[in-house]
């Protein structure tokens, strides 16, 4: 099909709708960065708000002079050769990690600007007909998984319905060998999966599958799922990643009467896990509801004592005590239901909730999508370039990466 965007033939000197892959011949006007800019650059530093804001200012008039209309293919390209060009500078970071492709903060804000430029050039709005609505894409299921979400079952079914005979009476059994568990549910990880796709309640799966929701089942169902192996290695790293993030937030001065604020005494005065006192302030930072996460009971409850209409039915976790710092022992529930009564840490417990995001195909919250994405992004190094797993609100667009979630990855 013909493109209608009118792009310039000869860098701006007349315009016709030809040349649709103006993009990859488009030199990025270095030149025409103020001298301090330039040295920022040449120094492969990173550039401040105010700086980064006046580089894609120059950059997105020099793409609307080439072609008025460009598409999100086109920035994304001018994107990449920004980072190609300044990697240091530009690109979309974590520990060495590459966040999402590595530009997309980059083509966000391309957009933004060159959207701007259109809203001043083209005042009235258009409408996309009935059957451009009828096109539009259905959310696909596999963000951020390695293997297809519903995988076909073995034509052994008999051998499947054995290893899952065998998982309820090691269960009845109570017995505690991981190694075979961790097996069984590796061998039976199709049937699982199915039975979360038929959408059998929470309960039923729990009764059916009554190490799924144990830490070694969640490990070993995601590692199936997302290719993520929870071992000692990755928890050692996982450390790490929490500490920093809690040495940064600490360092920032929040504002006096902020939830930050009122939180870092609290914090500082009670040395735990630093996972903990990082997800309070990561919750505090992007301004989340805190209890849509974390859910106080008396430290003496058990899960037949939890108020479960009172829970929200995305994953959570059940406090048992006053904070999370001093919290004796912890549960967590999903869909009103209490699968692990049997946590002991609280990054065992993080741990577990995020997972079953995952193991049960859940979007984030609303709520509390940007303290999700950073876990998922940060500490789990998941990082798909499409898509988002965070609620959608009506049609408000959902971005690959949240902005805030892109400028603490970059700092902390």
């Amino acid at each position: 099909m013909a493109s209608t965007s009118e792009c310039s033939i000869s860098g701006g000197k007349g315009t016709a709708a030809l040349d649709y892959n103006w993009h990859y011949s488009f030199n990025i006007p270095w030149n025409l960065m103020p001298s301090h800019i330039k040295k920022i650059l040449e120094k492969k530093e990173w550039p401040t708000a105010r700086d980064r804001r006046e580089i894609i200012r120059l950059i997105s008039a020099e793409i609307v002079s080439f072609c008025k209309n460009p598409q999100k293919k086109h920035l994304s390209e001018v994107a990449r050769k920004m980072v190609v060009d300044y990697p240091k500078s530009f690109k979309d970071e974590i520990e060495n990690q590459v966040v999402g492709c590595g530009y997309d903060s980059i083509t966000k804000q391309l957009q933004c600007r060159v959207d701007n430029y259109k809203r001043l050039e083209l005042p009235t709005m258009t409408h996309s007909s009935s059957a451009d609505k009828g096109k539009k894409r259905r959310r696909k299921d596999a963000y951020g998984c390695v293997v297809n979400p519903e995988p076909q079952l073995s034509a052994n079914c008999e051998a499947q319905k054995n290893m899952k005979g065998e998982l309820h009476k090691m269960f009845e059994g109570n017995e505690k060998g991981e190694k075979k568990i961790e097996a069984l549910m590796m061998n039976t990880f199709a049937s699982q999966k199915r039975d979360v796709q038929n959408e059998k309640d929470t309960q039923t799966l729990k009764e059916e599958w009554p190490y799924l929701f144990t830490t070694t089942g969640l490990k070993t169902h995601f590692k199936e799922l997302t290719g993520v192996h929870i071992n000692h290695e990755f928890q050692e790293d996982m450390k790490s990643k929490y500490k920093r993030v809690l040495g940064y937030l600490k360092s920032q001065r929040p504002a006096r009467e902020s939830r930050a604020a009122k939180l870092l005494p609290q914090i500082q005065g009670n040395p735990g896990e630093d996972s903990c006192g990082a997800l309070l302030l990561l919750l505090a930072h992007f301004k989340e509801d805190q209890h849509k996460m974390l859910i106080n009971v008396d430290d003496t409850c058990v899960a037949t004592d939890v108020d479960l209409q009172h829970l929200p039915t995305t994953p959570c976790i059940l406090l048992c005590g006053e904070s999370p710092m001093t919290a004796s022992a912890f549960m967590v529930a999903v869909d009103q239901v209490v699968v692990n009564d049997r946590i002991f840490t609280f990054t065992e417990a993080v741990n577990d909730m995020f997972m079953i995001y995952y193991v049960l195909n859940i979007d984030y919250p609303v709520e509390l999508g940007a303290t999700m994405e950073f876990i998922q992004r940060c500490i789990f190094r998941i990082n798909p370039d499409k898509g988002s797993k965070v609620q959608k609100q009506g049609n408000k667009k959902r971005l690959a990466v949240n902005p805030k979630v892109d400028h603490l990855n970059m700092r902390a």
